[in-house]
C-alpha cells in the first residue's frame, strides 16, 4: 500500500472516458502513468485488423498496489478484461477490427499505484495480395507489347487471354471480309 500523497501523471485528466486521452498505437508504444485516482483512460483508433500477436499490457509494481486493465469498444461496453494477481496484466487484441476504442488502467479495490507502464502494440495485420498470374500471351501489358492473334475470319475463341485479375492486356487483330 502507498501512504502520503501521489502526484498524478501528465496524461491527467483522463479519469472517464469523455476525458480519456489520445493514443496512438505503434509497435510497442508504451505510456508510463500513476494510479493516483479510479481510473486512468485512454483512447486509440486502428484503421484495419490488429495483428496475430496484438496486445495490450500493463506491467506495475503489486506491491505498491494491484492494477488491472480493460478494453472497451467505442460505446464504453467492456470487450475485455485482465484482471490477475501479480505485477503484469494483458489484453490480446489479436484480429481486433478496425474502429475506436478505450482502455482502462484502474485499481483493484481502489488500489494506487506509484507508476505503472501501459504498451499499446496493436499494429495492423499486414495481407500479402495474391499473386495475379498473367494469361497465355503474356508479357501483353502495354500496347507496344501486344501480341498478334492474327487474321479473325469466322467465330474465334481464345482461352489463353484472362481478364479475371485485373491485369491490363492488349491484343492485336485483323478483320477480313468474308
Amino acid at each position: 500500500s502507498i501512504t502520503g500523497v501521489l502526484q498524478d501523471d501528465s496524461y491527467e485528466n483522463n479519469d472517464t472516458l469523455a476525458q480519456a486521452r489520445l493514443v496512438t498505437p505503434t509497435a510497442n508504444a508504451a505510456i508510463s502513468g500513476v494510479i493516483a485516482d479510479a481510473h486512468d483512460y485512454y483512447r486509440f483508433s486502428i484503421t484495419t485488423a490488429a495483428k496475430p500477436g496484438s496486445t495490450i499490457s500493463l506491467q506495475f509494481s503489486g506491491a505498491q498496489g494491484d492494477l488491472d486493465l480493460r478494453l472497451l469498444d467505442a460505446r464504453g461496453t467492456v470487450l475485455r478484461t485482465s484482471a490477475g494477481d501479480g505485477d503484469r496484466e494483458t489484453i490480446d487484441v489479436s484480429g481486433l477490427v478496425a474502429g475506436k476504442y478505450y482502455v482502462d488502467v484502474y485499481g483493484y479495490g481502489g488500489a494506487y499505484s506509484r507508476s505503472y507502464r501501459l504498451t499499446l502494440d496493436t499494429q495492423p495485420e499486414t495481407v500479402t495480395p495474391p499473386t495475379i498470374g498473367g494469361d497465355g500471351y503474356e508479357p501483353n501489358n502495354t500496347q507496344a507489347a501486344a501480341q498478334d492473334l492474327g487474321a479473325v475470319t469466322g467465330d474465334r475463341e481464345s482461352t489463353r487471354l484472362n481478364s479475371s485479375h485485373l491485369v491490363i492486356s492488349y491484343a492485336v487483330f485483323c478483320l477480313k471480309k468474308k
